[in-house]
């Protein structure tokens, strides 16, 4: 199978009113790459305010930004005028590392004052695994969730489980692989003189590094160099990443008495980690830890209370109706990940490891292949139910059982039904009851 496969690719049809016309000719469907990476080349030409760049577009957020500045003769004579901007090419390649197996990504115009992007193509692509040569004896444990979910006590239970080695003390985000797994998508990124690192300059700061200056045209217009960038550099990197990771947790482990892990055990974004991970841990766990997204809210809005503070994001949005958006964007990230990784990952709800603490803890262990008899989930409950001033000031409700449900009492009637419109759709996709009605099955 190539690493690169353009399944199918479409543009705006008719044009948009704001351009006199564009072309994207690289890629095509159809196109197959043996390299994690795959050309954009095309034109634009506005009509009226002035087209400056291309953006690339996942999901909600741009990941790339092109300049305009390549020169097209050839489409000056075609419209037989002059040019607003003769320089009306682009080009750039792009990573596939760290997406989806099967992603869109959507290029967008940029005019003049880079307040209005107008999109003109859609690329749908699938990649194969990243892979290296190094072989591992750790194999991560991602805990992939959202802020105020029970991400905390989950890590602190892991942490008392035999066979797991995690940072053990509060609040549990210690990421070194996480840190490693960015490196790894950022250092391997294509170049991006605009908005990372440049060629002539890159040596000038000591604080970061940013993307291969040199992964770009002319090296990469020789195909040894271009597969070696785009692939043998690639695979490279992880090793290095793996091998890091892979020497701080055992360390870790040595340090903190924990005998013959298995698993290393981490927090993680419904983001690009998580698929950097799994590409390179075959046998990698993950749990999706899903919370009534409701009571995440509130009690989001209770800490950021107690604590005097505009944490979790709150302080991006300048309305609630806003921030409430925001959050169900995360959420809805979180469902498609779970959506997508269903067949491998362990979708595990907090209102079930607080209530049904025995049970939940027993399937985890189980899909862990960890010992799960009662015995030892007991040893894991005794232990993780040692209190800590810092778990005292990290909860904001009377008990663990008070905490579900509780956005029924907590929220103002029009803070819920701003979240039962904005959850409404991901609550039922992850089992939960339908707008203003209780937890499903509590």
């Amino acid at each position: 199978m190539p690493l690169v496969e353009i399944l199918s690719f479409s543009c705006a049809d008719p044009v948009p009113p704001a351009l006199t016309g564009f072309s994207i000719e690289t890629p095509k469907a159809g196109h197959t790459s043996d390299n994690y990476v795959f050309e954009v080349q095309g034109w634009v030409v506005s009509n009226g305010s002035p087209a400056t760049a291309i953006e690339v577009w996942y999901r909600d957020r741009s990941i790339r930004r092109v300049p305009l500045n390549v020169p097209r003769p050839d489409v000056a004579e075609y419209y037989q005028t002059k040019l607003p901007n003769p320089n009306c090419g682009f080009w750039c390649m792009i990573g596939t590392i760290g997406f989806p197996l099967v992603f869109d990504l959507i290029l967008r115009v940029v005019f003049g004052e880079e307040t209005e992007t107008v999109p003109v193509a859609t690329i749908r692509v699938r990649r194969g695994s990243l892979a290296s040569a190094f072989w591992p004896k750790l194999h991560p444990l991602l805990i992939t969730s959202l802020g105020r979910t029970g991400t905390t006590w989950l890590m602190k239970l892991l942490a008392a489980a035999p066979g797991v080695v995690t940072y053990n003390a509060y609040p549990y985000e210690m990421m070194p692989s996480k840190y490693w797994m960015h490196l790894l998508k950022v250092a391997s990124e294509p170049a991006n003189h605009l908005e990372s690192a440049h060629w002539g300059n890159f040596s000038h700061s000591l604080n970061w590094i940013g993307q291969n200056p040199y992964f770009a045209a002319p090296l990469t217009d020789h195909a040894p160099l271009l597969a070696w960038f785009g692939k043998t550099y690639m695979e490279n990197l992880a090793e290095f990443c793996q091998q890091s990771i892979q020497s701080f947790y055992q360390t870790l482990a040595a340090t903190q008495g924990v005998q013959s892990p298995r698993y290393f055990a981490e927090k993680s974004y419904p983001d690009h980690v998580p698929w950097l991970l799994w590409d390179l841990y075959p046998k990698a766990r993950e749990v999706i830890l899903v919370r009534d997204f409701r009571d995440m809210v509130a009690s989001i809005y209770a800490t950021n209370a107690k604590r005097g503070t505009q944490d979790f994001g709150r302080g991006e949005a300048s309305e609630d109706q806003d921030y409430i958006k925001m959050l169900a964007t995360h959420a809805q990230h979180l469902c498609d990940s779970w959506k997508m990784r269903s067949s491998r990952a362990h979708l595990v709800r907090y209102e079930d490891l607080i209530l049904k603490p025995h049970a939940t803890l027993q399937r985890l262990l189980d899909y862990l292949g960890l010992d799960s008899t009662s015995s030892a989930i007991e040893f894991i409950l005794h232990e993780a139910k040692k209190d800590t001033p810092e778990l005292r000031e990290h909860r904001t409700a009377s008990s663990p059982e008070a905490s579900v449900g509780r956005w029924q009492t907590d929220l103002s009637p029009a803070l819920q039904d701003q979240c039962n419109n904005a959850f409404g759709v991901v609550l039922e996709e992850f089992g939960y009851a339908g707008k203003g009605q209780e937890n499903a099955g509590h």
